[in-house]
């Protein structure tokens, strides 16, 4: 075998282990999005986990179930506690529709299952009342914005 042949085929391997490293990452890269998309969707899991464990307090239970009927008949300190409930429902609830971040489940049905949700929390006259008050003061991203006004259009599933 000639020098130029063994040239020739060393770029043939050398060609091989190329677009074999490049499988290889390739499936790599793969396997780690859905590692990251499954530490999301657990992630997000504990934050609602959190949030619902709060109800747990009957003094928080109380202030949430006659918030969300009336607003304006919470005290100050009651005001608040409600205020900070609802923020971090409404947050949590437009992070899961936005990120979509289920290693089972698509971004449409993502979408559709934190619709559902919102619209029944913001069925509640108090609820919608909180959230006219949040907007006004906080100014909401415009997703989370889109996403709880078409909730208080559709109304309760």
């Amino acid at each position: 075998m000639t020098l130029e042949q063994y040239y020739l085929i060393a770029q043939i391997v050398a060609s091989i282990a190329v677009v074999g490293s490049l499988l290889f990452l390739g499936f790599e890269v793969r396997q780690n999005w859905r590692q990251t998309r499954l530490a999301n969707w657990e992630s997000s899991i504990d934050r609602f986990n959190r949030l619902w464990s709060r109800t747990n307090d009957p003094l928080v239970a109380d202030i949430v179930t006659r918030g969300r009927k009336d607003l304006s008949s919470l005290t100050e300190t009651e005001h608040l506690t409600f205020y900070n409930y609802y923020e971090e429902l409404t947050i949590t609830f437009e992070a899961m529709a936005a990120r979509g971040d289920h290693p089972s489940a698509s971004s449409e049905q993502l979408v559709a299952l934190a619709m559902k949700h919102l619209r029944y929390h913001f069925s509640f006259p108090g609820a919608q009342a909180w959230w006219a008050e949040w907007t006004k003061n906080a100014g909401p991203p415009p997703t989370m914005l889109a996403l709880v006004n078409e909730a208080i259009r559709l109304g309760r599933p």
